[in-house]
């Protein structure tokens, strides 16, 4: 599983964490997951949430015309 591409939305709190959404290509299929990092190391911060974060699916936010 190869890390493509994260980003970070900051929760602008006093302990600096931040929401990651985490792609990664598994060889078979793109998938994303959505976690909180400790602000720290981003590339920690990235493999943590791929590890114990949550699968999340952007198309549910895809209008359809």
């Amino acid at each position: 599983m190869k890390i493509i591409k994260t980003i970070w939305y900051s929760l602008f709190s006093k302990n600096h964490h931040a929401v990651g959404i985490v792609t990664v290509d598994t060889g078979k299929e793109i998938q994303h997951f959505i976690g909180q990092g400790e602000g720290k190391e981003s590339k920690e911060d990235a493999k943590k949430i791929v590890e114990n974060g949550f699968r999340f699916y952007p198309e549910i936010f895809e209008v359809r015309k």
